[in-house]
């Protein structure tokens, strides 16, 4: 993220969360991203969609490790927890 967006996102709690659906393609593998969308930030809480439900156990063993990468590269603790949901992923 460049520098500027920082800056903005800085003193806003709003825009804090939502950069982190745009730190979800930094923090994750290209393999999990290929099988995941973030959907949207909600109390905390992103909402990830899932091609499959194979997908989303595993993420939910990685979701600890993710949340800890999403917050240190935000510098705060902008996010509490990860929902992951079978769904479609296309844009």
């Amino acid at each position: 993220m460049t520098s500027l967006l920082k800056d903005i996102f800085k003193g806003n709690f709003l825009l804090k969360s939502l950069s982190c659906l745009m730190l979800w393609d930094e923090v994750v593998s290209d393999t999990i991203k290929k099988h995941t969308k973030p959907i949207k930030i909600q109390r905390k809480i992103i909402y990830v969609s899932v091609d499959n439900s194979v997908w989303a156990n595993e993420l939910n063993y990685l979701k600890e490790d993710i949340i800890k990468k999403i917050n240190d590269k935000s510098g705060e603790k902008v996010i509490t927890d990860i929902k992951f949901k079978v769904g479609d992923i296309e844009e």
